[in-house]
């Protein structure tokens, strides 16, 4: 494959041909040989066909009755019949001609024809023979009584035959047969196949002569305009004039596929060349341009240089005003909390003075009293001091109770006050809670004595303490309930004595998380205000009662902070409920 791919056209060219003419020889001796075989046959089954008929005609039924009832045939008989079957099928130009019938059955041999070869040699038919290999066709034309062809072989040679069934005028079966060896068929197709080998012959011949033609034709041109191309690619656009000339020639005398290809190259060669200067002077306009964007690149970047530090000092001044926006939010809870926080030290400290003042006065009985137990009345002072001093250990008792609860609320609000210390510490959750609603209770206290809620705690019991940051968590805890506070307080505005306010705190453990849900009963939200509810500055309270970083902060502090997530659930005028999870191994 190769060495073919490696020759030139000129060789492929006639080597095409030649396989071609071959190849159609062969396809072409195939069909003929084919169809001569069908037409022989068809004229040996004539012939056997009309010689079978002359035979019945000349013997007819009465001849084989006869033969069958009494074997009425003497020698004379026997010998003219069989000279008669015998001129018929030389007439016919057939090998034999012979008659069988049934008898007991089996297929018998009654008489036949003998070729000139065996009647030179004395050769006789043997009478009433039983015919013990006569083939299946012969057999099947007997019973059935339908003619029958068969090619067959036997001791004789190869024959092909027909078998065409008669009846006597009693009934009885018989068949007239006729054979033609097959070798007589075998010579005719062999001449049939020298004539056709002589056909191919002169089809290469005649072939090979168009192809040498074409080849002149065709390859000579080719190789002009391969020549052009191959200067073209040696050359540029601009190939030699001697190049370029035959090429010209060419596309001027040809009409053909030839000179409609020499025209389209030179054609595409002038415009190869115009595109070219084109795009030559497109090169050195993109030039052109590429200095100027370079300038125009390198001013750009001066000017972003400028806005990248007027930039960086905006953030700067950002940066600082939000440190004072958390600052003032810290403050404003502070200062809401204050004056709950003031209301709310204020009534145990009422409960310590007063205690205070019982305890003086009970100080004095037990003095008086005891001035009584040198006298009559010593049993009755014992009694009344230890009546005095039991008062005094309760009133000392509930001045304690009062003082922690004092210190409690002052701790939490001065821990609020302080800000976050960033530190981590182990923490009761539950208890940072309770504190959390505690302090923002007493906010909503100081700005309105008349408020009431109820607390709902459900806190699961044997939590573990996590690790947070507790100022930051209560700070979270704090702004949550305020709002739960705010909202069951418009409601309750709206709805009068019939509306129970409540504020529902629960913690459980959830797939490694401790979860916190802070549910209040008030107005809820709609679904736009839900979409922003964590965005810093949005509020939906009016102007000077929030700053809106509240829950921003406070969603900060629990998902960077914290690695937790924050998420909020209501339904207008029903309820609205926030989730923490908070990682139990952060």
């Amino acid at each position: 494959m190769k060495r073919l791919a490696g020759l030139s056209i000129r060789w492929k060219i006639l080597i095409g041909f030649s396989v071609l003419c071959v190849l159609g020889g062969l396809v072409y001796d195939f069909w003929e040989v084919r169809a001569q075989r069908s037409i022989v046959m068809g004229h040996i089954h004539d012939r056997l066909l009309a010689a079978a008929l002359d035979v019945q005609t000349t013997y007819g039924g009465q001849f084989h009755d006869r033969v069958l009832d009494g074997y009425v045939m003497d020698a004379d008989e026997f010998r003219a019949a069989e000279a008669r079957l015998s001129l018929e099928a030389y007439q016919h130009d057939l090998s034999y001609l012979y008659t069988v019938v049934m008898e007991d059955d089996q297929p018998t041999f009654v008489i036949g024809s003998l070729t000139p070869e065996e009647q030179a040699a004395g050769e006789r038919n043997t009478f009433m023979d039983p015919y013990d290999s006569a083939p299946e066709e012969l057999r099947r034309a007997l019973l059935d009584g339908e003619t029958a062809y068969a090619s067959y072989a036997d001791a004789y040679g190869d024959f092909d035959s027909i078998f065409l069934p008669f009846s006597t005028p009693s009934g009885r079966r018989y068949v007239v047969a006729a054979d033609v060896e097959t070798k007589a068929v075998d010579a005719q197709l062999a001449r049939t196949r020298v004539a056709s080998a002589v056909q191919t012959t002169l089809l290469w011949l005649v072939c090979t002569a168009g192809a040498l033609l074409a080849i002149h034709r065709l390859v000579g041109p080719l190789s002009t305009l391969n020549s052009y191309a191959r200067g073209l690619m040696e050359h540029g656009l601009h190939a030699p004039h001697e190049l370029q000339e035959p090429v010209r020639e060419l596309s001027v005398k040809r009409a053909d596929e030839v000179g409609v290809l020499s025209r389209s190259l030179l054609e595409m060669n002038a415009a190869l060349a115009e595109h070219v200067g084109k795009l030559q002077d497109a090169m050195a306009m993109i030039e052109e341009q590429n200095e100027t964007l370079e300038e125009q690149v390198a001013e750009r970047t001066r000017e972003l240089a400028d806005k990248n530090e007027a930039l960086e000092e905006s953030l700067a001044r950002l940066r600082e005003t939000q440190g004072q926006l958390l600052v003032q939010e810290r403050l404003a809870s502070l200062g809401s909390l204050t004056a709950g926080i003031a209301h709310e030290i204020k009534n145990p400290l009422n409960f310590v003075n007063n205690f205070a003042k019982l305890s003086v006065g009970l100080v004095d009985e037990v003095e008086e009293e005891m001035e009584k137990l040198g006298g009559d009345d010593a049993a009755e002072a014992k009694e009344n001091i230890a009546d005095a001093l039991a008062d005094l250990r309760v009133n000392v008792t509930k001045i304690s109770e009062h003082g922690e609860r004092a210190d409690r609320i002052v701790r939490g609000m001065l821990q609020h006050a302080r800000g976050s210390t960033g530190q981590r510490m182990e923490t009761d959750i539950g208890m940072l809670v309770d504190e959390g609603m505690s302090l923002a209770y007493h906010a909503m206290r100081g700005q309105d004595p008349t408020f009431n809620v109820t607390f709902d705690k459900q806190f699961a019991q044997g939590l573990p303490a996590i690790t947070v940051c507790p100022d930051d968590l209560n700070r979270v805890i704090l702004n949550i309930v305020a709002n739960g506070c705010y909202a069951v307080k418009k409601r309750a505005d709206a709805e009068g004595a019939d509306y129970c306010p409540t504020v529902q705190a629960r913690t459980w453990l959830e797939d490694s998380h401790l979860c916190i849900a802070l549910r209040d009963n008030g107005t809820g939200m709609p679904e736009h205000v839900r979409a922003h509810i964590f965005e810093p500055f949005f509020t939906t309270k009016p102007t000077g009662e929030g700053t809106g970083l509240g829950l921003s902060i406070s969603y900060e502090i629990i998902t960077q902070g914290h690695g937790g997530q924050l998420s909020v659930t209501s339904a207008e005028g029903e309820f609205t409920e926030f989730l923490i999870k908070l990682p139990v191994g952060a």
